[in-house]
């Protein structure tokens, strides 16, 4: 597991007293922590985006993104079940992906199911 998930923060949360009690913050970018092109991250990006709104899963736009702003992400929150934010994690190569119930975040590694806890979600907003 890269510790750099465990530092990551989330920017462009502004409605952020107003989420659902559990979510996912999702992406398809950079698959197994391997940096790829901005245009192909843009067409990962599209292609989950697609799958969301097939499905009628909600969601809001999000970045997670470095303490130091230096690597950022755009992302999804999701409100979808925790099964379905993993297999959606899986589909996409995610190492892991972040799941908040009752602003406790938690990632949950894709492959294993492995869950660590990471604190309070509203507190690493920005």
């Amino acid at each position: 597991m890269n510790d750099k998930y465990f530092e990551t923060i989330f920017l462009n949360c502004d409605k952020a007293d107003e989420l659902p009690e559990t979510f996912a913050v999702l992406t398809a970018c950079n698959p197994m922590d391997q940096p790829l092109g901005n245009e192909e991250n843009k067409e990962r990006n599209l292609e989950l985006l697609q799958i969301l709104g097939d499905r009628g899963k909600t969601f809001a736009l999000i970045t997670g993104s470095s303490p130091d702003h230096s690597h950022q992400e755009p992302s999804f929150l999701v409100h979808c079940s925790r099964q379905d934010a993993v297999k959606l994690g899986a589909t996409f190569s995610q190492r892991a992906i972040f799941w908040v119930n009752a602003d406790q975040l938690e990632i949950i590694e894709c492959s294993t199911g492995i869950t660590h806890s990471a604190g309070s979600f509203r507190k690493r907003t920005r």
